[in-house]
């Protein structure tokens, strides 16, 4: 039997608001104490340590060594007596020692605290204190800023543009091209393992899921047995100088999805599943009335406009039908 429209739209709640539940930190979103949920910010470096973490979370680094950030070392002369050597820095290397340094860091005494703090003025507080404690934490590992040690207003920028220069995830980033099933998997494991993560992450950890559909003891889930019938794509869409990822199901024809964009938009079984669009995650049809779905589709189709100005399907495959993306504990669905 063919997958009802509501079947697919439970099936998209589930998935947004497990997804959101695991990632609940974003580089633009901060908590409105007011408003009692979190505010969506266009600036995405506005909590500073917020973008740092998730540029050092996002994947692992294969690129070459950078020559910037160095690292003092030992070195053995003559098996007689050794010196400080200064050394090249890998990417790898940055990327480990900022994970040791969250992993056993402390600020004010206290462990590093990933959770939302109560309004943008407490963010901006803490990140000024993160960037102190993580420049002593390099320090002290030996990394250096070129020949001088890292200071607390330069330590984020400085470790954040090495990595960015050499992180495979840019050349993934570029939006003419698809996305690998590997990058996917590894951004949604990776904003899984530490609760950050903007649109893209988000909708990279939803696409895994809904392409992998099991329960949480790896059952897969009986009632989508025609799986193979129901598209399932993660979207990239630009309106009004913003980006924003979602995922789409069962959006049917062989037309570009920016093409496509009339006809779909105006389907009510076509199903859309976007984690961070709000605090709970938006799963149902895109003709949906809900304050999420209206988000997104006034970000599609701005009042002054009559739709986006750009829109790309950056991965597909078949819900349930894993399309050979390596399965993960963290994609299965809760009971």
């Amino acid at each position: 039997m063919t997958i009802q429209p509501d079947q697919l739209t439970a099936l998209a709640q589930r998935v947004a608001n497990q997804v959101r539940r695991k990632i609940p930190r974003s580089s633009n979103r901060f908590l409105d104490s007011d408003a009692g949920g979190t505010d969506w910010l266009i600036d995405e470096g506005k909590i500073e340590y917020t973008n740092f973490i998730q540029v050092c979370a996002r994947i692992k680094a294969t690129g070459p060594t950078q020559d910037v950030i160095k690292k003092v070392t030992k070195e053995t002369v003559f098996c007689m007596f050794t010196k400080k050597v200064s050394v090249d820095a890998s990417v790898r290397e940055l990327k480990a020692a900022v994970l040791d340094f969250l992993q056993r860091g402390h600020i004010d005494g206290s462990p590093i605290n990933l959770d939302y703090k109560p309004g943008m003025a407490a963010e901006n507080e803490y990140s000024q204190k993160f960037g102190a404690a993580l420049a002593i934490h390099l320090n002290t590992m030996g990394f250096r800023n070129g020949a001088v040690t890292f200071t607390a207003e330069n330590v984020m920028r400085r470790v954040m543009l090495e990595i960015m220069q050499n992180d495979r995830g840019i050349q993934a980033g570029n939006a003419k091209l698809p996305i690998p099933l590997n990058y996917v998997c590894s951004s949604a494991k990776n904003a899984f393992r530490f609760g950050v993560g903007n649109c893209e992450e988000c909708g990279c950890a939803a696409f895994a899921m809904l392409l992998t559909l099991s329960t949480v003891d790896a059952q897969p889930i009986t009632e989508v047995e025609d799986a193979d019938q129901v598209r399932v794509e993660l979207v990239h869409g630009k309106s009004e100088g913003s980006g924003h990822f979602f995922v789409l199901l069962n959006r049917t024809g062989t037309l570009d999805v920016f093409e496509d964009f009339t006809r779909w938009f105006a389907d009510p079984g076509v199903i859309v599943c976007d984690p961070w669009i709000t605090d709970e995650g938006v799963g149902g049809p895109v003709t949906s009335t809900s304050n999420g779905m209206l988000e997104l589709r006034r970000f599609l189709k701005p009042d002054s406009k009559a739709g986006p100005d750009y829109l790309k399907v950056r991965s597909t495959g078949y819900l349930g039908k894993n399309e050979g993306l390596k399965d993960d504990p963290g994609f299965h669905l809760t009971v």
